[in-house]
């Protein structure tokens, strides 16, 4: 650690005489700084001026690399922590707070189209593992986005931009290697009256083994196992636009399709059986000991139509209608349970047999469990903004509704002849959330534009929960044109899940009288920018009240409820850096992150206090150019879960290489190595797996990529 932050440091404070490198991507680094950033404003603004934390990655950051994952990808954003859970769902936590349910605050669009979900309020489980390679860009907010987004938009807000590229061409791209194969097809053709994008996307990835150990229930002897995990991902699209931003206007449509089948991540772990201890005579409650593992399959679609048309007094006028429907069922490995337990009091008591068993024990004998939920989404928004700016103010004001409907959710456990022991449909099938919002913004420039003061509010009306007016307010100063200051306050909330309100079996209950979480954000961001160097630091803090947990009823229990229970506070430190040097490039950005429960006085364990990011490529020549990325973290636990896991001093260290050939103008090959070095990658189960999961182990692979 200590060399690689010396590194670091060096880079940052290094006054050497910078020099533009010409291809050391598409654009250069100036011409970066001067792309529009959408997600954090419904005014474009340059990264420099925005009145937020923001970040805008494309499509050569994965590329590059070789990343398929959206974890992989955004270790270029500090205090971003990706992990893994239930049938390999990619889960996030922004700047601390991570525990099973604070991966539900974070907001999805794509195209400007939410894609929150109802039962869950995790897009990572609607689309497990977002097609990157059919991506243009993402931008992110780390930090509350409630203003614009409404409800889930609270530690933060992932907006992903379909590939659209501006003249007619096709794109193929292959890589291989041999745990990982993966294909897409992009397709562009513009003409007069109409532009067409569409393309297709195919992932396989496995079989490999996860080798993982656990502690018998029964003899506390340390026993092995191992998952052999596989991916499949399917994902195409199509988008179509015709006319201008004029008096006619534009119109826009968006066909998007996702299906994904995973097998054999980790499963139901150990968290929720802690209570059993206190019951049962049993060493651990890694009780589904040899076949803890998970599969999901899911399929998403998404369809959405767009008018934009210019108005009078330098006005524009959106209007967008968009429809989604997902499905997802995972599926729960139990066959290594118990078939019976002694009580401590020595009495053996059997496996339950069915629903109407009178036995205190709340196991069941070996069986296959699944989880299944169906939602569809059918939503409207209006906006309409002054494009220009007038008396030194734009504004904006929107409005929509949207009808949020679970179509199906079921619950069942299967004996191993298939026949059903125990099936019921959750009681918030069929529940449809209503939900209406207005929302104005206004930016307004003070002394001759060196101060720029961004606010604005969003009223949510909800059909099963309260109402909800979330503000925020940025003051940006421009102290020289290298030199920037802002100074941010932001307001987020979450509305509760249906999942939150109505439970989902006899042992997680539900509660319908939970409050909304909400969560207050203070900011300050110095950010220096010249032609061929960028540095930003941050430091913020935040007060997240009401926090949503789900609590053992009982200390003797394995039945939980969730409640409105906890007051949090996080605090940390952000510097990132890019830079261009004659035929180099060099980004990393690092991070320091507290994060506390103060009602329980625990910190959040399985948020790595240290993350560091480091990346230098070198163009060799014109047409050759190698790259190293560095991942670090330390200090964090193995889970959240306190009684758990007691060793906060975890480290992972990560080497990869990475290398491109530009064989002719339209052809270009190259090579990546993830986890150059095939270390042990360790990293939190948020359900309580014994020794967390590990990330993967080295993975070679060619890339092939025509244009033509």
């Amino acid at each position: 650690m200590h060399l690689s932050t010396l590194t670091f440091i060096t880079m940052l404070l290094s006054q050497a005489h910078l020099a533009y490198a010409d291809d050391v991507f598409d654009l250069s680094l100036e011409e970066l700084q001067n792309i529009k950033v959408s997600v954090a404003s419904l005014f474009e603004d340059t990264p420099l001026d925005v009145a937020s934390s923001t970040a805008v990655l494309y499509q050569r950051d994965w590329q590059n690399r070789g990343t398929s994952t959206l974890g992989h990808t955004l270790e270029a954003v500090p205090s971003v922590f990706a992990s893994s859970t239930w049938g390999g769902s990619e889960v996030l936590a922004i700047r601390g707070y991570a525990t099973e349910l604070s991966v539900r605050g974070i907001s999805y669009s794509m195209n400007g189209i939410p894609l929150s979900t109802y039962t869950y309020a995790n897009t990572g489980y609607a689309i497990p593992r977002m097609p990157l390679s059919l991506m243009q860009q993402v931008e992110m907010i780390r930090g509350p986005g409630s203003a614009l987004y409404g409800s889930d938009a609270f530690h933060g807000v992932l907006a992903f931009e379909l590939a659209n590229e501006p003249a007619s061409s096709s794109i193929g791209q292959v890589q291989m290697g041999k745990q990982k194969q993966q294909a897409s097809l992009l397709n562009s053709h513009i003409s007069s009256d109409l532009n067409l994008n569409w393309g297709l996307a195919y992932e396989d990835e496995g079989h490999y083994d996860s080798p993982y150990t656990y502690t018998d229930p029964s003899s506390g002897a340390s026993k092995n196992s191992e998952r052999d995990q596989s991916t499949k991902n399917i994902s195409a699209y199509l988008t179509a636009s015709s006319g201008e931003v004029s008096d006619t206007g534009k119109w826009s449509a968006l066909f998007f399709f996702n299906e994904f089948d995973a097998r054999e991540y980790q499963g139901i772990g150990r968290q929720f059986f802690v209570p059993l201890a206190n019951v049962f005579d049993i060493q651990s409650t890694s009780l589904s000991q040899n076949t803890d593992s998970t599969d999901s399959d899911s399929r998403f679609i998404l369809a959405g139509v767009t008018h934009e048309k210019a108005l009078s007094y330098d006005l524009e006028l959106k209007n967008q209608i968009y429809f989604w429907q997902s499905e997802h069922l995972w599926t729960f490995d139990n066959r290594g349970y118990p078939d019976s337990l002694t009580t401590l009091g020595g009495t053996t008591l059997p496996c339950k047999q069915n629903e109407n068993s009178t036995s205190p024990n709340p196991l069941y004998c070996a069986h296959i469990r699944t989880q299944q939920d169906n939602e569809q989404r059918l939503g409207y928004q209006v906006q309409i903004k002054q494009k220009h700016e007038g008396s030194n103010t734009q504004w904006a004001l929107g409005a929509g509704y949207d009808e949020i409907k679970i179509t199906d959710s079921r619950f069942e456990r299967r004996d191993l002849n298939d026949d059903l022991m125990i099936g019921y449909d959750n009681a918030f099938k069929g529940d449809t959330r209503y939900l209406g919002h207005i929302l104005g913004q206004a930016r307004s420039g003070f002394h001759n534009n060196q101060w720029l003061l961004s606010y604005g509010f969003r009223w949510d009306n909800y059909s099963d929960a309260d109402d909800h007016f979330s503000p925020r307010i940025g003051l940006v100063h421009k102290i020289n044109p290298q030199w920037r200051q802002k100074l941010l306050y932001g307001h987020a909330y979450r509305a509760p899940t249906a999942l939150e309100l109505k439970g989902s079996s006899a042992s997680v209950l539900g509660n319908e009288n939970l409050k909304p979480e909400i969560i207050d954000t203070y900011e300050y961001i110095l950010m220096y920018q010249q032609d061929n160097l960028q540095l930003e630091t941050v430091l913020f803090a935040s007060e997240w009240q009401d926090a949503i947990s789900l609590v053992p009823v009982s200390s003797a229990s394995s039945t939980n409820r969730y409640q409105n229970i906890k007051d949090n506070h996080a605090q940390g430190l952000e510097v990132s850096l890019r830079n261009t040097y004659l035929d180099w490039f060099m980004q990393g950005n690092i991070s320091y992150v507290e994060s506390e429960n103060k009602s329980d006085k625990l910190d959040y364990q399985a948020f790595p206090k240290v993350m560091l990011s480091m990346n230098v490529e070198r163009h060799l020549s014109e047409s050759v150019s190698l790259g190293l990325w560095y991942r670090h973290m330390q200090d964090y636990a193995l889970g959240d879960d306190a009684v758990l896991f007691s060793d906060r001093d975890e480290q992972y260290h990560r080497f990869d290489v990475y290398g491109g050939y530009q064989v002719l103008p339209d052809t270009k090959i190259g090579f990546n190595v993830f986890n150059l070095f095939d270390q042990a990658l360790p990293l939190p189960s948020y359900y309580g797996s014994e020794n967390g999961w590990q990330d993967a182990g080295r993975q070679i692979n060619l890339q092939f990529q025509q244009r033509f």
